[in-house]
């Protein structure tokens, strides 16, 4: 079975990582902008002033669009002690992807887009005892140019099991892929996509404010929470497996095609405001 796309253009799996580059992440900024009359009378002379004025805003911002434009996106990487039992992932804005090549170096690949450093501090990687952060936070204040840029972040975990992988996303896709595995698997995203294929994960919660929720469980899956106030969810279990469902949409349609029993030690909860629900047997 093959997974969903990983959220990026750029496949994980032939991405090369740098052992060695265990240093914080190097941030290049843009430089800052450049900053920016005889009379026939007064209307005149106002709309000269003022048409003056005008121009040298919108050259100022041109310029320094220009300039942010110009600086070079930066690209780090942290190598995964064997240690590590726990990850905590907090990324204000950008994709991240959870993946697994057997026998690779566990690892994480943080790539900054030039405009991120706009409206982001830079990311942070910390350990403590056993368990790894990585925080790249929203910067308190407002945001005057180029505030679209995004901080991808790649987790490549090899051949490393997992107590606790726990990842959040303000605005992006979040993705844990095939072969991952970890007992207790928690997912947020305020908005973007969800998407758990076959991870062999205990216990999987996921949350959603605005997108969609997808999840195909693997045979280890015990229990299984998903919340999107709008965003249709998607939930498949393999065949044999027997859940107690419990699932609801104020606004959508909601199927259902396992065959409940009051014996089953399994559960799914599934709850979405607006959006349609379907549980479904993997084939």
């Amino acid at each position: 079975m093959t997974g969903p796309t990983t959220p990026t253009d750029l496949d994980p799996h032939d991405q090369q990582k740098d052992a060695d580059m265990t240093a914080q992440p190097t941030i290049q900024t843009a430089p800052p902008a450049p900053s920016g009359s005889g009379t026939t009378g007064i209307r005149i002379a106002t709309a000269v002033i003022g048409g003056s004025i005008a121009l040298a805003l919108i050259g100022g911002g041109a310029i320094s669009q220009y300039a942010i434009a110009g600086a070079a996106s930066s690209e780090s990487t942290h190598v995964i002690p064997a240690s590590i039992t726990s990850i905590d992932i907090e990324n204000a804005v950008g994709d991240v992807s959870v993946f697994t090549t057997p026998g690779a170096e566990p690892s994480i690949d943080i790539r900054v887009d030039a405009l991120a450093m706009n409206r982001m501090d830079a990311p942070e990687v910390e350990i403590d005892g056993n368990e790894l952060s990585i925080s790249v936070p929203d910067r308190d204040g407002p945001c005057f140019f180029g505030c679209w840029g995004s901080v991808t972040i790649l987790v490549e975990l090899g051949d490393l099991g997992l107590d606790e992988l726990d990842v959040t996303s303000d605005v992006g896709t979040v993705a844990v892929h095939e072969g991952v595995t970890v007992r207790d698997l928690s997912i947020e995203s305020d908005v973007g996509d969800i998407h758990v294929d076959l991870v062999e994960a205990t216990t999987i919660d996921g949350g959603a404010g605005a997108g969609s929720v997808r999840i195909r469980a693997a045979e280890e899956t015990k229990s299984i929470t998903v919340v999107s106030s709008v965003g249709d969810i998607e939930i498949g279990v393999p065949p044999g497996a027997d859940y107690d469902v419990r699932a609801s949409s104020e606004v959508g349609d909601v199927s259902n095609d396992l065959v409940g029993s009051t014996s089953a030690t399994r559960s799914i909860v599934a709850t979405s405001d607006v959006g349609s629900i379907s549980v479904f047997v993997i084939r």
